[in-house]
C-alpha cells in the first residue's frame, strides 16, 4: 500500500482504516504503535463473550434435541400416557421459559458487544484526533526549527566573515613583522659576517705569527738554518737577476713569509714560500704556486708550502700529488719537496 505525503489528514485516516479492515493482523501492532495498550485485552473479552454465547447455543441445541426425542416418545405412548400430557406441557413451558431466558442473555451479550465496539470506535477516533493535533504541533516545530537553522546560518556566516577579516589583518601584521625581522636578520647577518671576517683575519694572523716564530721547529726534520727573509732585501736581490712587474712584486710582498734554509741531507739552499690560512682552500693553493713560480723564474729553488687547521680535499690531493707541501695538525704531506 502506497501512502502519499501530499494527502490530507482525512484521506490518510481513511487509508489507515481500509488497511486495518483488509489486514486484521495489523490492528494489534497499530494499537501498540498508538499507545493504546489498554485496548489490547478487549479482543480477549470479546472472545470470552463469544465462547459463552456458543455454550448457550450448544445448550439450546441439546435441549432441542432432547425435546425432539421426548416428542417422538410422546407420539409412541400418546395413547397410553394421557395423564403425562400435562406434565409434558409443563416441561415445554419450562423449556420455553429457559430458552427465552437464554435468548435474552444472548441479546444482552450482543448489546454489550455492540457497546464495546462503539466505545472502541470512539476511543480510536479520539486517538486519531490526538494524532492529528500532534502532527500539527510537529509541523509547527519544524517551522521553528527551519527558522532557527536560518538564524544559525546567518550568525555563522557573520562569524566567518569576522574571522576572515581577522585573518587578513593577522596576515598583514605578520607580513609587516616578517619584513622587520628580515631587516633585522640582514643587519645581524652583516654584523656576523663582519665578525667572521675579523675572526678569520685574527685566526690567519695568529697562524702566520705561529709559523714565522716556529718555522725552525716546524721544518726542523727536513731543513736547517731556517730564517725569515727581509722582503726588501729579497726584491733588491731579485732585481739583479730579472725585472719583475709591479704585479709580481706585489704578489711576493703579499706572501705570508719567505724563508731561506739548507736541506738537512744535501745542505743545498732552498727557499720556502709560505701561505697560511685557518681554512686552506683552492685560492691559497693558487696564490702560493704563483709566488713560488716567480722565485723559480728568477732562479731560486723555491718550494710552495701551505699551513693551516682545516684543509679542503683539493689541497690535500695537490699535496699528495707532490705539487705543494701541506702542514696541518702537526702532520706534513708532500715533504719530499723539502728533501
Amino acid at each position: 500500500m502506497v501512502y502519499s505525503y501530499g494527502m490530507s489528514p482525512t484521506e490518510l485516516l481513511e487509508q489507515i482504516v481500509r488497511a486495518l479492515e483488509t489486514h486484521p493482523e495489523w490492528r494489534l501492532p497499530f494499537l501498540r504503535a498508538l499507545g493504546l495498550e489498554g485496548l489490547l485485552p478487549l479482543p480477549e473479552k470479546l472472545e470470552i463473550y463469544r465462547r459463552e454465547d456458543q455454550e448457550r447455543f450448544d445448550r439450546l441445541e441439546n435441549a432441542l434435541t432432547q425435546l425432539a426425542a421426548g416428542m417422538e416418545e410422546l407420539r409412541q405412548v400418546v395413547q397410553r400416557l394421557t395423564i403425562g400430557q400435562e406434565e409434558l406441557r409443563a416441561g415445554q413451558e419450562a423449556l420455553r421459559a429457559e430458552m427465552r431466558q437464554e435468548i435474552e442473555t444472548l441479546k444482552v451479550g450482543q448489546e454489550q458487544l455492540r457497546a464495546g465496539q462503539e466505545a472502541l470506535r470512539a476511543e480510536m477516533r479520539q486517538e486519531i484526533e490526538t494524532l492529528k493535533a500532534g502532527q500539527e504541533q510537529l509541523r509547527a516545530g519544524q517551522e521553528e526549527l527551519r527558522a532557527g537553522q536560518e538564524a544559525l546560518r546567518a550568525e555563522m556566516r557573520q562569524e566567518i566573515e569576522t574571522l576572515k577579516a581577522g585573518q587578513e589583518q593577522l596576515r598583514a601584521e605578520m607580513h609587516r613583522e616578517i619584513g622587520r625581522l628580515d631587516e633585522r636578520y640582514n643587519q645581524l647577518r652583516e654584523v656576523v659576517n663582519g665578525i667572521l671576517k675579523d675572526l678569520a683575519v685574527l685566526k690567519g694572523s695568529d697562524r702566520e705569527r705561529y709559523y714565522r716564530e716556529r718555522a725552525p721547529a716546524i721544518f726542523g726534520l727536513h731543513l736547517r738554518k731556517v730564517r725569515l727573509l727581509d722582503m726588501g732585501d729579497l726584491l733588491d736581490e731579485i732585481a739583479t737577476r730579472i725585472q719583475l712587474s709591479p704585479e709580481e712584486e706585489k704578489e711576493l710582498l703579499s706572501a705570508d713569509g719567505i724563508f731561506y734554509a739548507l736541506k738537512k741531507t744535501t745542505r743545498e739552499p732552498i727557499y720556502v714560500v709560505l701561505e697560511v690560512s685557518w681554512v686552506v682552500d683552492s685560492n691559497d693553493l693558487e696564490r702560493v704556486l704563483r709566488r713560488a713560480q716567480i722565485l723559480q723564474r728568477a732562479g731560486y729553488p723555491a718550494v710552495p708550502v701551505l699551513g693551516g687547521v682545516e684543509v679542503v680535499d683539493e689541497v690535500k690531493q695537490a699535496a699528495q700529488a707532490g705539487q705543494v707541501v701541506l702542514v696541518s695538525d702537526g702532520q706534513m704531506i708532500g715533504e719530499a719537496l723539502l728533501a
